[in-house]
């Protein structure tokens, strides 16, 4: 399986071999024992306004992870950084949110091999026939119900995506949120992309995808505000220092460098699809928690509707939907019948 990786793009060598300089560097103050680098640079496909994403292990007797995102003044590269304990790597790839991240990265430091040999173990777990199609059902999202309006049409939509992700786990390719068209291109072909793009009702402008994006950093803006604003209370540490690391102006920069990369390529789709995934990392998964909210469109729609009302329609054009109206769902309908039919073939034939 290895072998199926993309040839390495110019962004993703020119990564690899930054953070490669930036862990040698911060191994003798940090004293990690094993690096891995993953996400689209890892697995070869990122872009010019990719960043690093890099996982340090420590000798750790508990179950331990934190995240933080910083800037390396050595190649001016933009790293995000999960510190974790041997135990917890371990969990989360038994548990599998933490398998595709092993299989799809690349091992920048271990000298005591032991981030081999877990890999080694997570790479027969990807293969596994049955493995397989079990991630692919786990994939495939409980169908929304009968509701009208642009939060069922949101949901549908969401279902589709889901579906993609699927076709990716089907065909052992890491799933990808930024990078999930042109992975689907390369694992399944331009059908299946023509079924993610009509079916999720992605931009086909600059325009449309414009839009989205100022609704989206609007929105950035006013999470960063709620989150100053209000104290966690409940929250646990661990969502405490998801908030902190969503909610910075490194993120918004993150973002709008990424923007760029599209728009000069004319990714109209991939940067809509990137819109409404901020929206759902930054405000609600981030933010809804923190005003009492249940994390889904239509709630915290009801939510600003009493205390922001502005915010209504800024929440709903970051999502690609306008308020007040009931868009037709048949075409995602058959779109997600169409892609979740995909992934269940392929998963067979794995």
């Amino acid at each position: 399986m290895e072998g199926d990786r993309p040839q390495p793009t110019a962004a993703s060598g020119r990564i690899r071999g930054a953070a490669a300089a930036a862990v040698t560097r911060w191994r003798g103050t940090d004293g990690f024992e094993g690096a891995l680098l993953y996400g689209s640079a890892g697995w070869g496909d990122a872009g010019d306004g990719s960043d690093a994403d890099v996982m340090l292990l420590y000798d750790r007797p508990d179950v331990w992870s934190e995240v933080r995102r910083l800037r390396d003044p050595v190649s001016d590269l933009s790293f995000d950084v999960e510190s974790a304990s041997w135990s917890a790597l371990a969990r989360g790839v038994a548990g599998g949110w933490w398998l595709p991240r092993l299989v799809g990265g690349r091992v920048l430091l271990d000298p005591t091999g032991r981030l081999a040999a877990l890999r080694r173990t997570a790479w027969r777990e990807w293969d596994a026939a049955e493995s397989r199609a079990a991630r692919v059902e786990a994939a495939l999202p409980r169908l929304p119900g009968g509701d009208t309006g642009p939060g069922s049409a949101d949901a549908w939509r969401q279902a589709v995506c889901a579906a993609a992700q699927g076709v990716l786990l089907a065909c052992g390719v890491p799933p990808s949120g930024h990078h999930l068209i042109s992975r689907l291109s390369d694992a399944a072909g331009p059908e299946a992309v023509t079924a993610l793009v009509s079916g999720a009702t992605l931009p086909r402008t600059e325009a449309a995808a414009g839009a989205m994006h100022t609704a989206t950093m609007t929105l950035h803006r006013w999470a960063c505000d709620v989150a100053a604003s209000r104290e966690p209370g409940a929250a646990t540490a661990s969502q405490r220092q998801r908030i902190l690391f969503a909610l910075t102006q490194e993120a918004a920069a993150t973002a709008e460098r990424e923007a760029s990369v599209w728009r000069a390529g004319a990714a109209w789709e991939q940067w809509g699809l990137a819109c409404r995934d901020l929206v759902r990392i930054w405000v609600l998964r981030n933010v809804a928690p923190l005003v009492g909210v249940e994390p889904v469109p239509g709630a915290l729609a009801a939510w600003l509707g009493r205390s922001q009302p502005s915010l209504v329609p800024v929440l709903w054009a970051a999502l690609g939907l306008s308020p007040g109206t009931e868009p037709d769902v048949t075409e995602a309908q058959a779109a997600y019948g169409r892609l979740a039919r995909l992934a269940r073939e392929r998963a067979g034939r794995a």
